[in-house]
């Protein structure tokens, strides 16, 4: 039990120590890759803007002078739309990667409660309860069971993050 005790505590500093340098990491990357997006749509409006006064300049009728109004008014919402989409779409990476937590813990809940009910099938029944309910016991060998093997499907989870990140992640375009 002592050795047990021991190293559990050694796997989740380890664990501790991933986690807790992933997650800021995880929101940083997310902020920057918003950060190049954004300047990709700035640097484009900027050449659309170079290349109408460019064809002003030379007398080219630029596309707004050619269409009729209500073509102008819709190119003029759709460039509205695709502004405010814009802003969205940046804020909802930070979002998305600030839910994982959230939903990690969810699914870990389910796998650790899945676990119990299918130790609690194959375990024995004890004595009824005050509500006439049988109650199940569960041996410490059962519940070091559970523990060992939810503890193993995150390992094998954060494994492959792991290898993943080493193998396809590039450094941010920010720095």
């Amino acid at each position: 039990a002592e050795l047990l005790f021991q190293s559990m505590s050694v796997l989740l500093f380890i664990f501790g120590v991933g986690v807790g340098g992933e997650y800021p990491l995880s929101a940083s990357s997310a902020s920057e890759k918003s950060m190049v997006d954004f300047d990709r749509r700035r640097k484009a409006e900027q050449q659309k803007r170079l290349e109408k006064e460019i064809q002003e300049l030379q007398g080219i009728p630029t596309i707004s002078e050619s269409t009729s109004d209500n073509e102008n008014d819709s190119r003029q919402e759709h460039k509205k739309k695709e502004k405010e989409e814009s802003g969205l779409s940046s804020g909802r990476r930070v979002l998305l990667v600030f839910t994982m937590q959230g939903l990690g813990i969810f699914v870990n809940t389910l796998v650790i409660t899945s676990l119990l009910w299918l130790t609690r099938l194959s375990g024995k029944k004890g004595n009824k309860n005050n509500d006439g309910e049988e109650e199940y016991n569960y041996s410490a060998i059962q519940l070091l069971d559970v523990w060992r093997i939810s503890y193993a499907i995150g390992a094998a989870i954060l494994s492959y993050v792991l290898v993943s990140r080493l193998q396809y992640l590039t450094e941010s375009e920010v720095w």
